[in-house]
């Protein structure tokens, strides 16, 4: 029975035995290897016509905990989601987390958590930080796996410098506009 640490799961371990089969101990993101998972348990409740309220309960505990301990503002001020790899930061996003600033606006305005308007701010700052992502680009395409240097500013990492096609910043712009209408999005 595996049960989160902190509200947060970890992105690998051992089916057999439930211990975390990291090296470091720990990796906790909503990029690569995770970012389904968490972004289902909203979908699913909705899916299931709000019903299994199990989904919901599970949805809210790991996005209050998500904000809580992955949501980081750069020296920038751009709000993004981080990840954690043997309790400590690496002060990067990956392209694959910009879903999560859809999720929280859908989350919030679909009743799914308690802390509403505080989810709501955060999905639409997550969104903004995806857009500069895309913005700071010559290209105007995404960047993978952006690193904030010192002074918070979003940039390229040497070892991810393509893009993969990838729907999430665009479905966050989508559910943003669908929910405010507002000409930005």
């Amino acid at each position: 029975d595996m049960k989160p640490e902190n509200g947060l799961y970890h992105v690998l371990f051992d089916r057999n035995t439930g211990q975390y089969t990291l090296p470091e101990g720990t990796h906790v993101t909503f990029g690569a290897l995770a970012d389904s998972f968490y972004e289902y348990q909203l979908k699913l409740w909705l899916l299931t016509n709000k019903q299994y309220d199990g989904y919901r309960k599970m949805y809210e505990d790991c996005s209050n905990a998500l904000i809580d301990q992955l949501v980081r503002k750069s020296r920038s001020g751009l709000t993004y989601v981080d990840q954690m790899i043997g309790g400590g930061y690496i002060n990067n996003m990956e392209h694959l987390a910009c879903f999560a600033g859809g999720m929280f606006a859908l989350g919030s305005r679909e009743e799914a958590v308690s802390n509403s308007e505080k989810q709501f701010e955060v999905g639409a700052e997550i969104t903004k930080t995806c857009w500069v992502m895309y913005d700071s680009m010559p290209t105007g395409t995404g960047i993978e796996i952006f690193d904030f240097d010192e002074f918070g500013i979003p940039k390229t990492r040497q070892t991810s410098n393509h893009y993969i096609l990838r729907p999430e910043a665009v479905e966050s712009l989508f559910v943003m506009w669908r929910l405010t209408h507002d000409q930005k999005y």
